[in-house]
């Protein structure tokens, strides 16, 4: 399904011209004059919930420290790190994973990512007053 505007012609089984990029299944989709297709992924979104290992944070949003309730399901816990919406990390930890003091951080939207013993990872979205 393309779901944005595009100027594809299509003269013949191998043969088209184009004048845009387009989204198609939410791959973006550029055509080359040359003939060939190449794909590249787009992160349109965080996966928020993920009902096999849900992570509680509360209260969220929160102006200082957050509890975080793990499921044993998720195993042992290795790292915490918090991330800022552009990516950059702003705490690390690597014990004491019931509680995070995200206080010295400025208001914003942050990333909260915890590590498993076998490198899984769970990313919760954190809202700093």
């Amino acid at each position: 399904m393309i779901t944005e505007d595009t100027a594809l012609t299509f003269s013949s089984a191998k043969s088209f011209n184009v004048s845009s990029r387009c989204l198609i299944d939410n791959t973006m989709v550029q055509i080359s004059s040359g003939g060939t297709i190449t794909q590249s992924c787009i992160a349109i979104g965080v996966d928020e919930t993920n009902h096999n290992n849900l992570i509680e944070v509360l209260p969220n949003p929160t102006s200082g420290k957050v509890n975080l309730q793990i499921p044993q399901q998720f195993g042992q816990t290795k790292t915490l790190e918090v991330f800022s919406c552009t990516g950059q990390l702003q705490l690390f930890q690597t014990s004491r994973f019931d509680e995070v003091d995200i206080s010295i951080l400025t208001s914003g939207i942050y990333f909260l990512v915890l590590t498993n013993a076998i490198s899984e990872r769970q990313t919760i979205k954190i809202i700093k007053e």
